[in-house]
């Protein structure tokens, strides 16, 4: 096998992780979509079809509550999945791409990933990620705020509240970590 071939055959390999990791965070992303929306399904399900209190049913808890469990689990899912995709697929695939990145400055290659970075040398394709998940995890928690309002529970109000302060608070105080992370490595180019 000539140099040629041993180079292009180990390109190969780089895109074909590349590719994978990338799908990866596509799917992850989607998923998070998919998740939002099974949650309002589920409460638009709730409102429909269960009865008002759990003494006319065979519920455990009144139809209210549930809607808040529903909502504030639908919350924490969409949590789970933007550490998942940030915190994990994301990375993997920033080391793949910038592993071909050197691959390309060292060889006869088109600079394609030169050229995509200098778009990006901002961060702010991070930072947008960032608010489509900090959108994606507060959607739940507004609705269950609203259903709390509108069942008058205002302990579960304030629950619900510092747990939606404490939720977005967390994605905040991460998004440095990710824009800071970012930024070191576009210095490094």
């Amino acid at each position: 096998m000539t140099e040629d071939e041993q180079n292009l055959e180990i390109l190969k390999l780089i895109t074909s992780a590349e590719h994978h990791f990338n799908n990866l965070t596509f799917n992850v992303r989607a998923l998070a979509s998919t998740w939002l929306l099974a949650t309002i399904a589920g409460v638009g399900w709730i409102l429909k079809d269960l009865p008002s209190n759990a003494d006319n049913s065979e519920l455990l808890i009144d139809k209210g509550d549930l809607l808040l469990v529903l909502c504030i689990g639908g919350s924490i899912g969409i949590f789970v999945l933007w550490i998942l995709d940030i915190r994990v697929y994301q990375q993997m695939t920033n080391v793949w791409f910038d592993c071909r990145k050197k691959y390309e400055v060292n060889n006869v290659f088109p600079p394609i990933r030169n050229d995509m970075k200098n778009l990006f040398k901002t961060g702010r394709a991070i930072e947008l990620i960032i608010i489509y998940y900090l959108a994606l995890t507060a959607a739940p928690l507004v609705l269950a705020l609203l259903i709390a309002h509108w069942e008058k529970n205002s302990t579960a109000m304030y629950f619900i509240g510092g747990f939606l302060l404490l939720i977005e608070s967390a994605i905040y105080l991460y998004s440095p970590k990710d824009q800071a992370w970012m930024k070191e490595k576009l210095k490094k180019e």
